[in-house]
């Protein structure tokens, strides 16, 4: 899990419901939330992330530039909360 999935969740589960995620945070009991909603959808949120892998393209032709375009590409994406398929 990365601060930016958290962050895109909160945001998204803020437009849904026009409360700021704040009134959903509970730390105190060792969960995110405290209300139920909130909490179950967080934990499909994050389940359905992890199942999301990317596989990068084979980049032909280009062999001496193909390493750092991959590894750029790989970098933004998993800056983004994904796993890329190695």
């Amino acid at each position: 899990m990365t601060d930016k999935m958290r962050e895109e969740f909160e945001a998204a589960i803020s437009i849904e419901t026009g409360r700021p995620v704040q009134e959903f945070r509970d730390d105190r009991q060792g969960e995110s939330y405290a209300s139920v909603g909130p909490k179950y959808a967080w934990r499909g949120w994050k389940a359905s992330r992890e199942e999301l892998v990317i596989e990068l393209p084979l980049i032909t032709g280009f062999y001496n530039i193909s390493t750092p375009i991959k590894k750029i590409y790989r970098e933004a994406i998993e800056a983004a909360g994904l796993k890329v398929k190695s």
